[in-house]
């Protein structure tokens, strides 16, 4: 599944900020979308999956991220290491 946020949905002020972003990675715990930005130590959270009614457990599923001036996709897999019975 692909999920596609466009730069105007993020949480970023200004929006030119989406260049400087150095790092993305999802939170499961609150289900928010992270971002480090160039210059800073801390992550800041650019989006909330809840709003868009999604919740993701990282027991099943993983992701790759990537991000640019259209916004962030991500790309959720299934984890396929994974014993089912």
């Amino acid at each position: 599944m692909v999920i596609q946020i466009p730069v105007e949905e993020l949480y970023i002020t200004p929006k030119w900020m989406i260049s400087q972003i150095d790092g993305v990675s999802i939170d499961y715990a609150d289900c928010t979308v992270h971002a480090i930005f160039r210059g800073q130590s801390e992550s800041k959270i650019i989006a909330c999956l809840k709003d868009y009614g999604i919740t993701l457990d990282n027991r099943f599923w993983g992701y790759q991220v990537s991000f640019g001036k259209a916004g962030i996709y991500i790309l959720i897999e299934k984890n396929h290491n994974i014993y089912n019975g």
